[in-house]
């Protein structure tokens, strides 16, 4: 019963027209230019007000707003917080489009209605990465990184774990990127995206000596670069990472939570039996068609932390 009332609650708020009506859709620019839709909800009431900012992960072309996200959104605009989805480019790993997010983190920072020192991030699976990148970079009051990717190296290198090709449909594609001696992306994915192969070349010479680029192929230092597992010393703010039992990047992300409250650092570690990497798109179900009860038990544990960093932070 307690399921199905919290199932039907947040399902009302995501219907509400009251809702719907505070969508703003726009734009925001990046660093090089290019364009991005995102989406701000505003809750009822004045500003300013606290806010979340939500990135999406899947990489391949997840639009704002997607499956559990919906759920989540619709129970903290309830709770009294702005929500801004994002997008960010489909390529480049912890390079351009970590300069996207943080492209909207600095925009959603100035907007009169948002209080810029009460921004929280969630964000799942890549972009739960792509959070922690930002964490290092800015300081949000607080991130809930749900399954995210922590560890590139032994992501890629290990060959015990050999979990990309189960998260990279193109497996052998991306097999060449890391082993084959290639420094840029393919011609025609350049092109698809309108950027020519020297204006990628040079986005590379320019943000490597950042520490922020990665070379396609290259060392192992330059995954270190833009690894979190490797960088945690760098990230600062509350960090809650939610994975589950059956998911294959629990071990890193236990691994990271571990390394930073070793450094006197606010990070929490919850793991949710029985569900798998597709519990942080909300998509694992309980065998009856209903998302798993351990999403039910993860949305409590987000509201919680961010009441406690982001919506009524100590003094």
């Amino acid at each position: 019963m307690k399921k199905l009332s919290l199932l039907a609650l947040v399902a009302v708020m995501a219907d509400s027209a009251a809702f719907a009506e505070q969508v703003e859709h726009l734009f925001v620019e990046s660093y090089d230019g290019a364009h991005f839709k995102c989406e701000l909800r505003l809750p009822v009431g004045e500003g300013p007000h606290p806010a979340l900012m939500y990135i999406h992960g899947g990489r391949g072309g997840q639009p704002p707003g997607p499956n559990y996200a919906r759920y989540v959104r619709s129970y903290m605009l309830a709770d009294g917080y702005a929500y801004f989805d994002i997008d960010y480019r489909r390529y480049s790993i912890g390079t351009g489009d970590l300069e996207d997010v943080v492209a909207c983190y600095r925009y959603l920072q100035s907007r009169p209605e948002i209080d810029p020192n009460r921004i929280g991030i969630i964000a799942d699976s890549y972009g739960g990465y792509l959070a922690l990148l930002l964490a290092s970079k800015e300081r949000p009051a607080a991130v809930v990184a749900c399954a995210g990717l922590v560890d590139l190296i032994g992501l890629w290198y290990d060959p015990a774990r050999k979990l990309a090709p189960r998260i990279y449909r193109n497996w052998d594609w991306f097999e060449k990127l890391l082993h084959g001696g290639m420094t840029i992306r393919e011609e025609s994915d350049l092109l698809a995206t309108g950027q020519s192969v020297e204006t990628e070349e040079q986005r590379l010479a320019d943000e490597c000596p950042q520490g922020l680029a990665f070379q396609w192929g290259a060392e192992l230092a330059h995954y270190e670069k833009i690894a979190p597992l490797e960088q945690y010393e760098h990230i600062e703010s509350p960090l809650l990472y939610i994975v589950g039992s059956e998911d294959g990047f629990k071990d890193a992300g236990k691994e990271l939570i571990r390394k930073l409250q070793a450094i006197g650092r606010v990070a929490e570690y919850s793991e949710h039996p029985g569900v798998g990497h597709s519990f942080a798109f909300g998509l694992e179900r309980d065998g009856q068609g209903d998302i798993h009860e351990e999403f039910y038990r993860a949305l409590q544990l987000m509201t919680g932390f961010f009441r406690r960093w982001v919506k009524s932070p100590a003094p």
